[in-house]
Order: C-alpha cells, then structure tokens, then sequence
C-alpha cells in the first residue's frame, strides 16, 4: 500500500531535477549555437518533467489514500498502480504538450548580452552572456508555473483531507504538506533572486542551484525517511495491525494524538475496543446487504401488483362497454 512504484517514479523525478543542475551549469564556451539553443531545450524540459513526475506521483499516492478512506466499502475494488500510472502519465501529458506548444510557437533562440568593457593588464576585456530567449516565454513560464502551482494545490488539498489516517507506512499527507511548503517557499525567495542576478551568472547559478537541490533532497527526505524509521522500528508489522489502523483511521473514533504513556490495562482495552468495531462492521455491513435484497425484492413484487391492478381495471371497462 505503500506504492513503491509510485515511490520509484518520485526518485527518478528527483533524480531528473539533480540532472538539471549539471545541465545548468554546463560550460557552453566550446559548443556551437545550435548545440546551445538543443541544450536551453533539454535543461528545460528536464526540470519540467521532473519536478511533474515527482509531484505527480506523490499528488497520485494522495488521491488512492483519499479514495480508499473517504470511500470504505467492503467489496470495493482495489485501485491498482496501473491506474496511478495512467493519472501521472495524464499530469506528466499536460506538462509535456505545454513545453511543445512552447517550442513550436515561441522556440528559444540565442542571445548575447554584451556587458560593460573594462581593461586588465593593457587588455580590453569585453564580457558576454550567453542566453536563452524567447520571445513569448514569459507566458508560457507563467503557465507552465501555473500548472505546477495548481498541483501543489490539489496536493495539499488531499493531504489534508487524509491527515487523519493512521497507517504510518501509508500516509503521506504531513509529509507531502511539509515538502510543498518548502518547494513554495524556496521558490518565492529563489525565483526573484536569480533574475535579479541574471546578469551575474555566478551567482544567479549559485542561487537557482541550491534551491533545486534544496527542495529534491528536503522532499526525498520528507518521503522516504519516515518509511525508513516505521520499518525499522516494526520490522514485522502484521496485516492485523494494517486492519485495526484502517478501522482507526475510518470511523475517526481514537485520538490520534495522544502520547505513548499508556497503561497495559488501557491498551488492551483500545485493542479490544478496535475489535468489537471491526466485528461490528462486517455484521452490519452483511445486515445492509440482506435487506438491500428485500428491499429490490419488495419493489419488484409492488411493480407486478401495479401492472395487474391496471390490467384488471382495464378488463372491467371493456366489460361495462360491452352491457
């Protein structure tokens, strides 16, 4: 339930926006123009996709909780990973039709900003910056950003609605609101800063660098780290301790607050308590299912006695016409 190929797509999107470092910093003194305009593409799209596929399966792993525990019916089917996979190739689409609206409509081009001349040791040195520039960029960034905006939304909508679920190798939902308050926060401190600084390259890299590396590895954490710690911790956690934190989680009747410091006698008590309302539940849901079939019963035998009721009295005028 954990989801580990969802877990999986979050590292290799984690491991895309890493790469996206290097890509940023690469030397493009020894390329030629149209290698530089492939490679603006490439670092581009790279952290795009990246980042997408990260969120968009953690943003995944949410919405199967959200459904499982919002949603509980006994014979409900199981939401398979291949569905999951389908929601994030759908957001990673979306993603992906953006940058090629973006390339075909406003393509990237190369653009030298010339800097101010200065002289060393009797040499004219006459600094450039070599750019990426677009000329509708700014609308497709401010949509692309947009879009992300929105799913770091949606994500911690659900983390909210599944912060009560109390299956500590299921959910996510703290952790996943932690990781996008850092992502936003990073990114409201980060992005101002590296345009500020675009003439700057050093630093404006230095910058951008750090808050990508930054918000991948505090996530990778956030996610992974708490999974670490509940296994080690209960390396032989049993499919009964994964049904009484389903029943906890779904009738919402236990704090899941309180501390540790509880008597043998009271946590036998909670046990016995979880129990009783596990067993209550399959009787009472085995209850719903008899008289929902005497209830489409009784409403079938009431649709018979209409129909005939109607065809007696059709029957008795005839017979009134007849005399």
């Amino acid at each position: 339930m954990s989801s580990p190929n969802m877990n999986n797509l979050i590292i290799a999107g984690s491991i895309c926006t890493y790469f996206s470092v290097i890509l940023l910093g690469f030397d493009t003194r020894f390329i030629s123009a149209d290698t530089f305009v492939a490679l603006c593409y490439v670092k581009t799209w790279v952290l795009s996709l990246g980042f997408t596929l990260a969120f968009g399966s953690m943003f995944s792993k949410t919405w199967r909780v959200h459904l499982i525990f919002k949603n509980i019916r006994m014979n409900k089917k199981a939401i398979k990973d291949y569905k999951l996979f389908m929601l994030v190739g759908f957001i990673v689409l979306i993603d992906l039709i953006s940058l090629v609206l973006w390339a075909y409509i406003s393509p990237f081009k190369l653009h030298i900003n010339y800097l101010t001349v200065f002289y060393s040791d009797n040499k004219m040195i006459a600094p450039e910056i070599e750019l990426c520039r677009s000329d509708n960029g700014v609308i497709f960034e401010a949509i692309i950003l947009g879009f992300k905006g929105l799913l770091m939304m949606l994500g911690c909508f659900l983390a909210w609605e599944t912060r009560r679920v109390n299956v500590p190798a299921l959910n996510d939902s703290k952790y996943i609101g932690m990781s996008v308050y850092s992502v936003f926060v990073t990114c409201i401190l980060g992005l101002p800063l590296v345009y500020i600084l675009k003439d700057q390259v050093n630093e404006a890299h230095l910058t951008g660098s750090i808050s990508i590396i930054f918000c991948t590895t505090l996530t990778l954490c956030l996610v992974f780290v708490p999974k670490v710690v509940e296994i080690l911790r209960n390396p032989q956690g049993t499919e009964r301790n994964y049904r009484r934190g389903l029943v906890k989680s779904s009738l919402g009747r236990l704090d899941s607050q309180e501390t540790p410091q509880h008597t043998d006698q009271t946590n036998s008590f909670r046990r016995e308590h979880l129990q009783r309302l596990e067993d209550e539940n399959v009787f009472l849901h085995q209850c719903l299912i008899q008289k929902t079939s005497i209830l489409l019963e009784l409403q079938k035998q009431l649709k018979q006695l209409g129909e005939l009721d109607d065809d007696s009295i059709e029957s008795n005028d005839i017979m009134d016409d007849s005399k």
